[in-house]
């Protein structure tokens, strides 16, 4: 495993993302001795920064983790979120220039104003869960560029079907669950309930 040091601060170049671990998030939740086992596992590999957050559940993977890392705690360093990660972020880099905020949530955008330098950019990915953000004078005044929007998929039909249809390019590997086509009104309702993240449906 190879390591970044910022200041006082050394984490593992990979790090172990939890949200997966949770109930509600693609069907997981229902294993937590696996889950644990998954952790305990990536510890082995040198994995030494962990990602978990309150919504991740809500609470649930933090607990979860809790239990995984008794007797370990001293080894890993947990993800900072809010006004304590944004000060984290500051202290070590002065700032980023550009931040993908891959949540939607508000609070994930406040983290990525707070984190962002003066002049940078923030992309989101996630679908914002919110209907209005802070965007006011303060953001202006910064000259932050915020970018985001859904991707224009079948623009890109025509150069990635070949591609797709060869073998070229697997997006299967998206894809959680399958379901036959007489069963799409089922794949809606899972991924409603958070039981499936992307579902594939077969003829």
């Amino acid at each position: 495993m190879r390591y970044i040091k910022l200041r006082d601060l050394e984490v593992s170049r990979i790090g172990l993302g939890a949200m997966g671990m949770s109930h509600g998030y693609i069907g997981s939740g229902t294993d937590d001795p696996e889950s644990i086992r998954t952790v305990h596992r990536a510890l082995e590999l040198g994995v030494t920064l962990i990602d978990t957050a309150e919504i991740y559940g809500p609470y649930t993977n933090e607990e979860l983790l809790g239990r995984a890392l008794k007797g370990h705690r001293e080894k890993v360093v947990l993800a900072e979120r809010g006004e304590e990660g944004i000060a984290r972020i500051r202290e070590l880099t002065g700032g980023v220039d550009k931040v993908i905020e891959a949540v939607g949530t508000r609070q994930a955008l406040d983290t990525a104003l707070g984190a962002v330098l003066d002049g940078g950019t923030i992309s989101r990915l996630g679908v914002p869960q919110y209907e209005q953000g802070p965007i006011g004078p303060a953001e202006f005044m910064h000259n932050i560029t915020l970018t985001g929007g859904a991707s224009p998929a079948r623009a890109y039909i025509p150069e990635l079907l070949p591609d797709v249809l060869d073998g070229t390019i697997t997006p299967g590997r998206v894809f959680d669950r399958t379901f036959t086509l007489d069963q799409t009104p089922d794949a809606y309702q899972a991924m409603a309930d958070r039981q499936v993240l992307e579902a594939l449906i077969r003829p």
